[in-house]
């Protein structure tokens, strides 16, 4: 069991995920906002973060090059803007991107995917 990190905007789109994450068995920490979400990351290990990428304030490639300034721990982006172009630049930071029409099935398969490689490689 990992803790996880939902940065999202979205009340509801948080509560839907954090109940697929929980579901899979995860422990999870929220935050509706990148600035919250940053202060949550300081303050307790997280081993994985579900980062939307259109959020007010700051958006998700923000918080990630903020949060790359003090931690390693793996980003997946889960947004509503499922673009080639989105699809490249996490690809280019070396995260994975994902619709926020995820199944639970396909969450739980690159959820464990990521943590694993994570694990294997730190």
């Amino acid at each position: 069991m990992s803790k996880i990190l939902i940065i999202d905007d979205s009340p509801p789109i948080v509560t839907l995920i954090k109940e697929m994450v929980t579901l899979i068995g995860h422990t999870v920490d929220t935050a509706l906002s990148g600035p919250e979400g940053i202060d949550k990351l300081r303050q307790s290990d997280h081993e994985l973060i579900l980062l939307d990428i259109m959020m007010p304030e700051m958006n998700g490639w923000q918080v990630h090059e903020e949060v790359r300034r003090f931690t390693t721990i793996p980003v997946i982006f889960i947004t509503a803007s499922d673009t080639a172009t989105n699809r490249k630049r996490a690809a280019d930071l070396g995260e994975l991107l994902l619709s926020k029409e995820v199944s639970l099935v396909e969450l739980k398969q690159h959820i464990e995917d990521v943590i694993n490689t994570y694990k294997i490689s730190h």
